[in-house]
């Protein structure tokens, strides 16, 4: 009897550990069963995710790709545009963005320059569509712009659907080579004893400076295939001078660019994104900074018609403004009889009393002579040189307190104070050049080899800077501006003489009666698609420049001091920059975006 119960005992032992471990095993199952069900799940939102985020990559990829597409386009069309046509303005080339007529639409563009958008694309594993929703006009300040709204919509397997949508700036605004006190398209030489930029420096070539010179910004190099400069910056003597803070709110004077921050105030650190702050830097093989060329007249012509330019002078003290040129000037000249070579040409000679006054764009066909006190704001585009007979001064120029307490107020008061460009196609030419002196010391810069031959725009191979003068292998000049140019000037009476490049259309008589031998002063924009040269500085106070200098080619001879200035209302990162969009030379922006949203 006892024998038969221990072994009922351990027959129900031995059951108990079987159901046990059948419940375990049952346990696992379900657990091994759950575990793949949420990782295959898991994998499933894994999977649903990752099609979710890679939607909206090809979606936005899709909308970049749009973006630099209608940018090419429309660069292509623009470039066309100029060259076919030179007067065309800016206005009339935005018109590109007109066609279609109603949107949305999956095209922009006229009919030989059009982008048709991606219609049902394989983008990143998606399907993917863009069209315009909306085209916007935009004409804000130093941007001349239209606004595209456009919209993506990606789709991927398994009913993911993203859409995306970004409204994107295109246009044109004014270059960024007026952000520098001095800027050369060429070889650059900013040294010698005494010599003080207050504002950045810059060369599309190598840039020599020195340690007698005293930089306030920084300095800039790129290379230049076509002269054959890496872009170095060459520093003799190991580095050039700079001011510290507290010299520079000393020592610089009213016109140079206000400091950032503006005062001491740490509590209250107010500033100007472009003014001084003594962080500068040396950039040599810099990228090159596109100088755009001065193409037709008739383009900046269509400028002065549309906003009504003028240059005015008081026909005496106190009396009334008298109209001397009307948007565009083409008339007989200083000598009042036509068919001479002075046709087309201006003399403007301004006083404290009675400044010759510039509002808006004004071309004038032929030669500006010009000296004495200015006023307004607005540009001179000459249709050949722009000849500085002696100072040119502002009437009412700005000032820059330094340190400055009420830096808003302070900008609110220089915006309407005086600014006017001069922009030639030919070259500026600072002095007499018409004595020996000027020639000893000038001649020598604007030839080669100092000079270099360069490639020029097509439309200033009537002023004789097609060299070989054989427009088949393209338009080239060769560097020498001491060479005739294949026109004419004024001569004794009424005869008529060979003209140099760096000479007026006027007799040598009449600009020596009027000119100083030196320019000490030059106050305002100075740009040319040639070469800037003259003489400049007395033996005592030296020369002052007050703006912004771009040329190509540098010839300027200095005496003493020479101390240059930046307008920072001329800055294109400044919101101190004023609504000049149309006075000088503009190039195409890079698409900018407004805003970003998705859409449902």
């Amino acid at each position: 009897m006892n024998n038969s119960t221990r072994r009922e005992g351990r027959a129900r032992t031995s059951g108990s550990v079987l159901m046990a471990a059948l419940t375990v095993l049952f346990v696992a199952a379900l657990m091994v069963g759950a575990l793949m069900h949420m990782t295959s799940s898991g994998l499933r939102r894994a999977r649903r995710w990752h099609n979710y985020d890679q939607c909206l990559l090809s979606a936005q990829t899709a909308l970049e790709q749009t973006k630099h597409d209608i940018q090419c386009t429309f660069k292509d069309y623009f470039e066309s545009r100029v060259e076919q046509a030179g007067a065309v303005s800016w206005f009339d080339l935005l018109g590109w963005f007109d066609q279609p007529e109603t949107f949305p639409a999956n095209f922009i563009g006229p009919s030989g320059h059009r982008y048709d958008t991606m219609q049902n694309a394989s983008v990143l594993g998606a399907t993917a569509t863009v069209v315009i929703v909306q085209a916007v006009e935009e004409g804000l300040g130093n941007y001349l712009s239209r606004d595209l709204i456009l919209q993506a919509q990606a789709r991927m397997p398994g009913g993911v659907v993203r859409t995306v949508e970004e409204r994107v700036r295109f246009g044109i605004r004014m270059t960024p080579i007026f952000d520098y006190s001095y800027f050369m398209n060429n070889f650059g030489y900013f040294w010698g004893p005494d010599v003080r930029s207050h504002g950045d420096i810059r060369a599309n070539g190598d840039l020599s400076v020195d340690n007698r010179s005293t930089i306030n910004g920084d300095v800039y190099a790129a290379p230049n295939a076509e002269i054959g400069a890496p872009g170095d910056v060459i520093i003799s003597g190991g580095s050039w001078g700079q001011y510290d803070m507290s010299q520079y709110g000393t020592l610089a004077p009213s016109a140079a660019r206000p400091m950032n921050p503006a005062n001491a105030d740490t509590n209250n650190p107010i500033g100007w994104d472009m003014g001084y702050n003594v962080e500068t830097e040396s950039y040599a093989h810099h990228d090159a900074l596109e100088m755009p060329y001065l193409g037709t007249l008739s383009t900046y012509e269509s400028y002065a018609q549309r906003y009504n330019g003028t240059i005015k002078q008081r026909a005496s003290s106190g009396g009334p403004w008298q109209t001397l040129v009307t948007n565009v000037y083409s008339g007989a000249g200083p000598d009042n009889t036509a068919n001479t070579p002075d046709d087309g040409s201006v003399v403007l000679i301004g006083t404290a009393d009675r400044p010759i006054q510039v509002e808006g764009p004004v071309v004038v066909r032929g030669d500006v002579v010009i000296k004495g006190v200015v006023t307004g704001q607005g540009c001179i585009y000459a249709g050949r040189n722009i000849h500085v007979v002696g100072d040119v001064t502002y009437a009412n120029p700005p000032s820059w307190p330094k340190p400055d307490n009420n830096p808003a107020q302070t900008a609110a008061d220089n915006a309407n104070r005086d600014l006017v460009g001069y922009a030639a196609k030919g070259n500026i030419i600072l002095g007499n050049y018409t004595t020996s002196t000027w020639r000893d010391r000038v001649a020598s810069l604007i030839r080669p080899t100092f000079t270099k031959p360069y490639q020029v725009d097509g439309s200033d191979a009537a002023l004789g800077y097609d060299s070989d003068g054989n427009p088949a292998n393209g338009y080239q000049f060769n560097g020498d501006y001491t060479a005739n140019d294949g026109g004419l000037k004024k001569g004794s009476g009424s005869t008529t003489v060979s003209r140099k490049f760096y000479e007026s259309s006027l007799a040598d008589t009449y600009i020596n009666s009027i000119a100083s031998q030196y320019v000490e002063r030059l106050d305002g924009v100075f740009y040319n698609n040639h070469a800037i040269a003259g003489t400049v500085g007395n033996s005592s106070t030296g020369f002052k420049f007050n703006g912004s200098m771009v040329a190509r080619d540098d010839g300027i001879r200095y005496r003493v001091r020479v101390e240059m200035s930046w307008d920072i209302r001329l800055g294109s990162r400044s919101p101190e920059m004023l609504d000049l969009f149309f006075y000088f030379p503009q190039v195409l922006a890079r698409p900018w975006t407004q805003a970003w949203r998705e859409a449902p």
